[in-house]
């Protein structure tokens, strides 16, 4: 039986998003574990980019265990940037 977890919101806390990973693991046991991590990767914790290469890492050894969700807000605002940059002469 694969079970599946949703994380949201890790805020570059790596080592509070290891350990919740881990419990994880230990909580489906023998079967297989599907994770969807939902948006809020980044900023307030001490380790934004710690954050973002566990989830590369885990999407490269299990791509089709390992989901990764943005936030409805980021999305938002990447169009934004996007656009404002645009106008601009940006990308």
């Amino acid at each position: 039986m694969t079970r599946t977890y949703a994380i949201g919101d890790s805020h570059g806390c790596l080592a509070q998003l290891q350990s919740l990973v881990e419990q994880c693991e230990r909580h489906a046991g023998e079967g297989r574990s599907r994770f969807v991590f939902l948006g809020d990767y980044i900023d307030r914790g001490p380790d934004s980019r710690g954050v973002l290469d566990l989830l590369i890492d885990l999407q490269k050894w299990s791509p089709d265990e390992i989901v990764c969700c943005w936030a409805t807000t980021k999305i938002c605002c990447s169009r934004q940037l996007k656009v404002k940059r645009t106008r601009r002469g940006g990308f």
